[in-house]
């Protein structure tokens, strides 16, 4: 089995001479590009579980379902990942791992109002902060947790969808990399909208009758 990563250049030359005529030993080419395959990043998950949300706090809240395959036939560590914003943000962080809390927490929680309760077993956010082996053909799912402290700019709309960027880094800090498309979810703001707009109302109704 070859170990040893060949070059994007170098693969690019196996096309090039495959163009020129030249006979390669397929079996031997099939198993360098084969062991050169890096990871790959993919969505999955459904809706609920792809969206960026309204926080209390002015900020937003960011969860995405990701799969990590490793199609080599080397190991990889998945280390680190990274989201790439539609808008400008200068403190994006993943959620903290609630067992290194103190005091110890056992699910990963949003600040208000976003999604609360999950089970640290479907989170990737502290297996990635320590780095993940993904051995030949191995798979690695669940939920990436984040939030930032920028609001989702006021033109993007409930339910509309957005492609963002998310990369992952191996141990040699490689990026591999795929788009993502997170809902917007709006229903917090909408909602506070509403009541004001309800409180607003009755203010001038009884206005009306002083």
């Amino acid at each position: 089995m070859l170990k040893n990563r060949v070059s994007q250049e170098e693969l690019q030359g196996f096309s090039e001479l495959r163009r020129a005529g030249i006979p390669l030993d397929e079996a031997v080419v099939e198993e360098i590009e084969t062991a050169s395959r890096g990871l790959v990043i993919r969505q999955s998950g459904n809706v609920a579980e792809n969206c960026v949300f309204d926080l209390y706090s002015g900020g937003a809240g960011y969860m995405l379902a990701t799969a990590i395959y490793n199609p080599s036939k080397r190991i990889h560590w998945a280390h680190e990942a990274r989201l790439k914003l539609l808008w400008p943000e200068s403190d994006f962080r993943w959620l903290e791992n609630p067992l290194g809390k103190i005091p110890r927490e056992y699910d990963y929680w949003f600040p208000p109002p976003g999604p609360a309760g999950f089970d640290p077993a479907v989170v990737l956010n502290h297996r990635l902060r320590h780095g993940c082996k993904l051995y030949p053909d191995d798979c690695l799912e669940g939920l990436l947790l984040g939030v930032g402290q920028s609001p989702i700019p006021d033109h993007y709309v409930d339910r509309q969808g957005l492609k963002m960027r998310l990369s992952i880094y191996d141990e040699k800090g490689n990026r591999y990399a795929s788009d993502v498309i997170l809902r917007v979810s709006r229903e917090q703001r909408l909602r506070h909208q509403q009541t004001k707009g309800s409180l607003r109302g009755k203010r001038e109704l009884f206005a009306k009758h002083t």
